[in-house]
């Protein structure tokens, strides 16, 4: 099982400094974030002071062998999927940042589940929720036609 976070669950347990919980809540998992995820994490503190706990623990407390940062690095692959599912081209979506994080997180564990893996996305966004929940069901039905590698899911979290 694959654990894509956006950027606002994960703040929720950064700056409670609550990380053994949340490893311990995964099953001491590796946590998967996008390399935007951990700018958030990194750049937020800079415009909202609130979240500077949360840069400390991420950099400083969060043990490195549960987390995995993911290029963003565009791709064919990532650039198809941003299209398929955004509808839009990845440089003209990565160039806002608004909703930057929540989106490759999205778009990473699509792929991943297109290529046959268990993802659970954990997202409290509305927008992002919904855009799941599409997801999981446009992933279904390619399954049924054959068009992913089989055995691939996304199931949906969110913490609100």
């Amino acid at each position: 099982m694959i654990h894509v976070f956006d950027t606002g669950p994960l703040f929720k347990f950064l700056t409670t400094d609550c990380v053994p919980q949340l490893l311990a809540a995964l099953g001491n998992n590796i946590i998967h974030v996008p390399q935007a995820v951990e700018c958030e994490i990194n750049n937020t503190p800079k415009r909202h002071p609130l979240f500077k706990k949360a840069t400390e623990v991420w950099n400083r407390k969060f043990p490195q062998r549960f987390k995995q940062v993911i290029s963003d690095a565009p791709n064919d692959e990532l650039r198809e999927c941003c299209l398929s599912v955004l509808g839009i081209d990845f440089d003209q979506m990565y160039s806002q940042s608004k909703d930057r994080g929540k989106n490759m997180a999205i778009l990473h564990g699509a792929l991943r589940a297109r290529a046959g893996h268990k993802v659970i996305l954990i997202c409290d966004d509305e927008g992002g929720i919904a855009l799941i929940r599409k997801q999981a069901s446009i992933l279904r039905m390619q399954h049924l036609l054959g068009l992913h590698t089989p055995g691939g899911q996304i199931q949906l979290y969110h913490p609100i």
